[in-house]
């Protein structure tokens, strides 16, 4: 069919999933971070060796996230403004915004890598075997790739 025409549904690659290593440079809680997820990825088989830098992206995120919670927990979500001769206004801290543009990095990395329900429950829907194909069919799939 042309370029316009109903293009198939692209499979998610799968491959041997494989623990990257940790940078050197991850330190704190990021190195903690990524103590937590690089097994949970590895046994959900979404992680490569090739992952290793957008993964120690996330992970420095997670710990300026945190940091974002921290100073909105004991400082609360606003502060007052003093103007010159016209009184005292409530501003929203910057720390609001920093941690929402964090979370919503953080979600886009999370749902790529099935950190999510939903992206787990999508990558398991792509991976299911072909219904079309007869059960001997699965059965040789499975071996030639295990």
């Amino acid at each position: 069919m042309g370029a316009r025409g109903i293009q198939p549904k692209a499979k998610t690659p799968v491959g041997e999933a494989k623990e990257p290593e940790k940078p050197s440079w991850l330190t704190g809680e990021a190195s903690k971070r990524w103590d937590v997820i690089i097994p949970q990825l590895v046994a959900i088989k979404t992680v490569q060796e090739q992952d290793a830098n957008v993964l120690a992206r996330y992970c420095v995120m997670w710990e300026q996230w945190q940091d974002c919670q921290v100073i909105l927990t004991t400082e609360g979500m606003t502060y007052e403004l003093e103007l010159k001769g016209q009184g005292t206004i409530c501003k929203e801290r910057p720390e609001v915004a920093i941690a929402k543009g964090l979370a919503a990095d953080m979600l886009r990395i999370e749902n790529a890598f099935g950190m999510t329900a939903s992206s787990r429950k999508k990558l398991a829907s792509e991976q299911q075997p072909d219904k079309k194909q007869s059960p001997l069919e699965r059965l040789r799939a499975l071996t030639m790739t295990g």
